[in-house]
């Protein structure tokens, strides 16, 4: 497989995508949690308050997925010359613990969810919490790479070709 210069469009949009529900997901988790709570008393839950978060999350697990399946089908560009290759390590680690990541928090949330089981619920949280750290690590690499490198390493999530 040929390695490609850039992100083809159906992945930058993934990328985008994903990240605008994971900012969904982060003002609807105030809703889930009363809801939760009142699953815990065994309460009846009323409102669409929960599927706001619950749909979102379900969305990202299957953007998710087809992400993968496009990384997997298609490859992604090579590293950035000039990176050393602590830089390369860390950057594909990174990326790793992200789709991880993406992957058990909507899977946890459901099992908790659907499953009712309280121990997913607590392992969602904290998987969010990781993400969120990931995020932000991800987020200041970039900015690293376009202010500080200037390697032209976020055009290739800005526009495909």
């Amino acid at each position: 497989m040929s390695v490609p210069s850039s992100y083809s469009r159906t992945q930058i949009m993934l990328h985008w995508g994903i990240a605008i529900l994971i900012l969904v997901q982060m003002v609807s988790k105030f809703a889930i949690g009363p809801a939760w709570d009142a699953i815990e008393k065994g309460q009846e839950i009323t409102g669409i308050t929960p599927i706001l978060h619950v749909i979102p999350g379900i969305s990202v697990l299957l953007l998710v997925i087809v992400r993968l399946i496009l990384r997997f089908r298609h490859g992604v560009p090579k590293a950035v010359e000039g990176g050393s290759p602590l830089q390369e390590k860390a950057a594909k680690a990174a990326h790793i613990a992200l789709y991880v990541l993406l992957l058990l928090i909507p899977a946890s949330g459901l099992t908790a969810w659907f499953g009712g089981v309280s121990q997913a619920a607590d392992a969602h949280g904290l998987f969010f919490k990781a993400l969120l750290a990931l995020i932000l690590l991800h987020a200041l690499a970039a900015i690293y790479h376009q202010h500080v490198l200037k390697d032209g390493l976020m055009s290739r999530m800005m526009k495909s070709g």
